[in-house]
């Protein structure tokens, strides 16, 4: 982008047509590394080092517009509904669904999680959000807050439900193995790198905190501007030291680009050196993937804890946590997003979803069925309706006077 140099200072948008040496990493939040999801909700990962004259730029995003964990607070429990019970190192569809329950400003989240987005049918195609802002400070020391995301040039296709079992089962590195073969045969992944810009001009006329990641940024206020590409045209030589060992981590920034008043953001930068520190020990910066040729770098003190209680977050039934005000129970503020987002889908698509989500939601207690179904009929009484007839309850929440 011509322009680019306007909004930072950064060395790498300082002309069009400069090249950065990059590594990027994919994840996977509940699958092995590498497998299609089962049939539904998960996170994927895409994390790019962006190895400037500078030092490291470490951009992280997910394939969801939207975060479950609004508060810094809230992080670790919304990381940890996912996991295991720690008391017999089984699934437990309870621990989700109370923090779902318990979390309205997750719903909408949670909406995108059962969407076509949440099972691309490769990686290449998988477009991602960095959801957190950033401050991006220009030469003469304006600011300017950014959300950023890395869109795919492909078009996305979502993997339909039993092609995703047939490849969990028989090729369950399936992503990993297209990623690769793909640069090897030189068909490169690529994305474009789009930033929408807040300026302090915008920020006197939104009617609502541009900095709650459970917001979107509507692309009419928020214009989308292009920054550059991504290609990936290279493939490890050695995946360990190359890629397991990186330590990105969104306090990873150089000069023209800085952290937002995102309270989330601020304490992310803190929980990923933490477990840096406990993954890769406290030389982890030196090794050589991780090496640039200025560092900006922060002491932390690493605090480890032992879970032994059957629930692996903090449950908002049985604790009032009082850091910030959150709507409760369900409200038109926490319900309009979502109803919106409901009604954006196709009528094809919501039927996708109701299967995915169902499949998942009828694990859980009846109670807590019930609790959400609760929630979506404020939401949308069509979206509760169509989840209740998929799951086998005599009571129906939905028509509750």
């Amino acid at each position: 982008m011509p322009d680019a140099h306007l909004y930072s200072r950064a060395k790498l948008f300082s002309k069009v047509g400069k090249r950065t040496p990059i590594v990027a990493r994919f994840s996977t939040s509940s699958s092995r590394a590498g497998a299609p999801p089962a049939t539904h909700n998960e996170a994927f990962g895409l994390a790019v080092r962006f190895k400037t004259g500078e030092g490291n730029w470490d951009l992280l995003s997910v394939n969801f517009p939207q975060s479950a964990a609004p508060y810094p607070m809230k992080t670790p429990d919304s990381t940890h509904r996912a996991d295991e019970n720690p008391t017999n190192n089984l699934p437990d569809a309870n621990v989700g669904m109370d923090y779902l329950v318990s979390n309205q400003e997750a719903l909408q989240t949670r909406l995108w999680q059962f969407s076509d987005i949440s099972i691309p049918n490769d990686w290449r195609m998988m477009t991602t959000f960095t959801g957190c802002s950033l401050s991006l400070i220009n030469d003469r020391g304006k600011t300017y807050h950014v959300r950023f995301t890395v869109k795919a040039k492909r078009k996305h296709r979502y993997m339909d439900a039993e092609v995703a079992k047939y490849l969990r089962s028989n090729i369950p590195d399936y992503y990993f193995r297209d990623l690769y073969t793909s640069i090897e045969r030189g068909d490169f992944p690529e994305w474009n790198l789009i930033a929408q810009i807040l300026t302090p001009e915008v920020m006197k006329k939104i009617d609502f905190d541009p900095f709650d990641i459970s917001k979107l940024w509507d692309e009419k206020i928020f214009p989308e501007i292009h920054l550059g590409r991504i290609v990936l045209n290279e493939n490890p030589v050695n995946w360990y030291s190359q890629i397991e060992q990186l330590s990105l981590s969104p306090g990873n920034l150089v000069p023209g680009i800085e952290p937002s008043p995102v309270r989330i953001q601020q304490a992310r930068i803190f929980l990923y050196k933490d477990a840096h520190y406990a993954r890769l020990g406290a030389n982890h910066r030196f090794l050589e993937t991780n090496r640039a040729t200025e560092e900006r770098i922060l002491q932390f003190v690493t605090v480890n804890v032992h879970q032994s209680a059957m629930v692996v977050h903090i449950p908002t039934i049985t604790l009032v946590l009082s850091f910030t005000p959150r709507p409760n129970p369900m409200t038109i503020e926490n319900s309009t997003p979502v109803n919106a987002t409901w009604n954006s889908f196709s009528w094809q698509e919501q039927e996708r979803i109701i299967q995915r989500m169902s499949r998942s939601v009828i694990k859980a207690d009846e109670n807590l069925q019930i609790r959400l179904l609760r929630h979506l009929k404020i939401a949308n009484r069509d979206y509760c309706e169509k989840l209740w007839a998929n799951l086998n309850l005599r009571l129906n929440p939905c028509r509750e006077t």
